[in-house]
């Protein structure tokens, strides 16, 4: 490919390419575009599931290419995507979703997660410096490492991290990533952002990863007591999907280099949620504590996007928690079958 900028034509819609589509998120995110984008989603189901994106593969808007993105990944030289026009076309939007998001299986996943957070981000970099696409970065709320602050998070914010403790692995990777999402944005004029992602929820997600409710949801169909880390005031936020979509879809809409946060700005007691899940499944199961976990959980100020993108989370959480406990449960069988390999 040559690796000059063009002025592009936009024969029908905007393309759009969203890394790690498969994934929870990028599934959604690939459901949200197709409104208005032909999108190609790039996933090599390291943590991405086929399941997630089935309902969408007869959509003409809609191509999926099973490719590791540590390899160059060259659009114009697959068939399947003839139709795309991407020689002529190129990208109008790049999206990047592809890291491993497993907390269980950060050991197992380490240097995919390493990779994932340089050699990946490189070559969509590449691809969007040949496109002059606009770039959206997924980054996550661990950048902001250990904050000793009961305020909002604000993108200024800075806490400290040992680079070297397997523990941060996930966190240090993705803060290399922002620096080099930055560099070619300050060197090269990437028109790239970047959106620290906090705790997100909603259907598709999986139990057996380490994300509250799904494992919540298993634990209590199991009749198995619930572990809560902290005491009984612990706090966590949650964000409905479908929010954190429409703003990663706002933030590819704007110019020029900046960083955002995503997620809800109201902390909820976990012991509510438990008390919710417990409800909604009709099953009541016993509660404690590991006090010995004094982690305190990072609420996002979200001012900033609220002022530049006009966002902020819509879903009530009693609507998102009916909708994410509905699917867990009815898609239980399968979504064993689907995390065991079978």
């Amino acid at each position: 490919m040559e690796n000059v900028k063009k002025s592009r034509p936009i024969f029908d819609r905007p393309n759009a390419l969203v890394a790690g589509g498969a994934g929870f998120l990028g599934s959604w995110l690939c459901e949200a575009l197709l409104r208005t984008h032909k999108v190609v989603c790039v996933d090599d189901f390291s943590s991405g599931k086929r399941s997630n994106i089935e309902f969408l593969l007869q959509d003409p808007n809609f191509r999926f290419i099973k490719w590791d993105l540590i390899k160059p990944f060259d659009p114009e030289s697959l068939q399947e995507l003839a139709p795309f026009q991407i020689k002529f076309q190129g990208f109008q939007t790049i999206f990047n979703l592809a890291c491993p998001t497993n907390v269980k299986d950060v050991q197992t996943m380490a240097l995919k997660t390493s990779y994932a957070n340089s050699i990946v981000v490189y070559n969509l970099l590449e691809l969007a410096k040949l496109y002059d696409a606009s770039f959206v970065h997924t980054s996550s709320a661990s950048v902001y490492g250990n904050l000793n602050s009961d305020n909002p998070v604000e993108e200024t914010m800075k806490g400290t991290l040992d680079p070297v403790a397997e523990n941060n692995l996930y966190a240090e990777g993705k803060r290399f990533a922002e620096s080099l999402v930055s560099l070619y944005a300050r060197y090269y004029g990437v028109n790239a952002k970047i959106a620290r992602i906090f705790n997100v929820y909603g259907p598709r997600t999986l139990p057996y990863q380490g994300r509250l409710i799904p494992d919540f949801v298993e634990s209590i169909m199991k009749g198995e007591d619930l572990i809560i880390r902290g005491d009984e005031s612990a706090l966590s936020t949650f964000c409905y999907v479908e929010d954190a979509t429409d703003g990663l879809i706002r933030l590819a809409g704007k110019n020029g280099f900046d960083i955002y946060n995503v997620g809800s700005p109201i902390p909820v007691q976990i012991k509510e949620i438990a008390e919710t899940v417990m409800s909604l499944v009709g099953i009541k199961v016993g509660i404690f504590y590991d006090q010995n976990d004094t982690r305190k959980a990072l609420v996002p100020s979200i001012v900033k996007a609220k002022k530049d993108l006009n966002w902020f989370p819509l879903t009530p959480l009693s609507q998102g928690m009916q909708a994410t406990v509905d699917f867990i449960v009815s898609h239980r069988g399968l979504v064993e079958m689907d995390v065991l390999g079978i």
